[in-house]
Parts: structure tokens; C-alpha cells; sequence
């Protein structure tokens, strides 16, 4: 995934090596020692069960939650808030965008280009975006700072452009664009329109 500040020779471990969670090279991220296994009988459930008991963790399988410090592995806190950022980040900004009423019905791409907006939709939709945006962005700059002593540069570059950007840029358009066309809207002198029904 990343291209790690580690020397080349530890993927090169011969089967007879000291055991890597003993080993002065415990900072790397993972053990080749686990890879041998499989390599010489198959993933059987003893095995498992060691490498779930070598990484402090209650199971192999990633779910949908990934719990704060799950694990106990070094790498473990990145390891977690790239499984969070992979699992939810487009699909929290996709439900936002594609799915919520207010923003289909009432902030559609029409919308948008034409920068017209009610301003009553101005508070069901900008609270949650900023939110979002909050979220995210923190989650974000917890992991670059995990990933600076771990990692080039340009590796923590290349992953955050292919898969944090593109959901980010589409949330800080959204709330540009609100911005925007909330700045076009004259101060209501009347109900207006009935928001209570569906465009």
C-alpha cells in the first residue's frame, strides 16, 4: 500500500528467524513470519488464532466498525484510521449528496449551476455538510500525522490524492456552491415557496 521507511532485507526472513513480535525489528508494521505460515499449510485456525493473539486483535475479519485502538500491532492506529477513511468516507459524502431529500429535491445539480436555493434549505443542508466536513477533516489530519514517521512523503501524497480527495473536494463543493448561492438570495418578503412538499 505505502512504500514504508523499513530496509528491504526484512521481507527476505528465513522460516528458522527469530519470531518478529521478539525481534529488534518489531516496528515494522507486519511479519513475514505469519506469511511463512501460510506458505507451508494453509491459514488453519491455530494459526489464526496466534496471529489474532500476536496483534491484539478479537478478529482478523474487517467489519464495518473499527474500534479505537483495535489492536495492538505497531501500525495498529493507522491501520484503523485507513480501514475508517476506506470503509466511510465516499460513502458518507455519497449518502449526502445523492441521497438526502433536501439536497436531491431541493439542491439538485440545476440548482447548483443556477445558484438558486431556498433559504430555508440553507439550514437543513449546511449544518450537516459542515459537520461532515468536520469530521472528516480531522480523521484526515489524524492520519497524516500518524503516517509522516512512518512514510515518504510522496507515498502519504499518492494515497490521500486517490482516496481522500476526490469525497472531499465533492463535500467542499457542495458547501461552496451553498455559499454562494445563499449570497444571491434577496431577504424573503413572503412565505415563499411551500417546502413542505417535494420538488
Amino acid at each position: 500500500m505505502f512504500n514504508e521507511k523499513q530496509p528491504a532485507g526484512l521481507a527476505g526472513a528465513p522460516q528458522d528467524a527469530v519470531p518478529f513480535a521478539h525481534s529488534p525489528q518489531r516496528s515494522g508494521v507486519l511479519s513475514d513470519h505469519f506469511c511463512l505460515w501460510m506458505v507451508s499449510g494453509g491459514f488453519a485456525e491455530d494459526v489464526r488464532l496466534r496471529v489474532e493473539r500476536f496483534l491484539g486483535v478479537s478478529s482478523l475479519e474487517i467489519t464495518d466498525t473499527v474500534s479505537e485502538g483495535a489492536g495492538s500491532f505497531p501500525g495498529s492506529d493507522i491501520h484503523a484510521l485507513v480501514t475508517q477513511i476506506s470503509l466511510h468516507l465516499r460513502s458518507s459524502v455519497d449518502s449526502l449528496l445523492e441521497r438526502n431529500r433536501y439536497v436531491t429535491g431541493w439542491f439538485s445539480p440545476y440548482h447548483r449551476r443556477r445558484k438558486l436555493v431556498h433559504p430555508v434549505m440553507i439550514q437543513h443542508i449546511q449544518p450537516e455538510a459542515l459537520s461532515l466536513l468536520s469530521r472528516w477533516n480531522n480523521l484526515v489530519q489524524q492520519l497524516e500525522a500518524a503516517l509522516q514517521p512512518v512514510f515518504y512523503p510522496d507515498a502519504i501524497e499518492e494515497w490521500l490524492e486517490e482516496n481522500v480527495l476526490p469525497s472531499m473536494q465533492r463535500l467542499q463543493g457542495l458547501l461552496q456552491d451553498l455559499g454562494e448561492a445563499a449570497a444571491q438570495q434577496p431577504p424573503p418578503t413572503s412565505p415563499g415557496w411551500d417546502t413542505g412538499q417535494n420538488p
